[in-house]
């Protein structure tokens, strides 16, 4: 899974050996962190400015702002 980032806004997208890459949905604004797995129903995508978004039909929908940190292992 990768986040990729141009002209202010970002893409996800998802491979791995032998998988074809695939972009999910369509522009983030803003996108910095991306974390999930498994399917598309699981990314989640964090903002510079705090706002959370999730996968939703073919793009993506702000769940929450002023979010500070998107995942923490322990």
């Amino acid at each position: 899974m990768a986040l990729t980032r141009a002209d202010g806004t970002s893409r996800v997208t998802v491979g791995g050996p032998g998988r074809f890459s695939v972009e999910q949905g369509g522009a983030i604004p803003g996108g910095a962190q991306v974390s999930g797995g498994g399917s598309r129903t699981q990314l989640r995508v964090l903002g510079e400015n705090g706002d959370l978004f999730a996968a939703q039909n073919s793009g993506w929908q702000r769940l929450d702002e002023n979010v500070k940190l998107l995942a923490k292992r322990g």
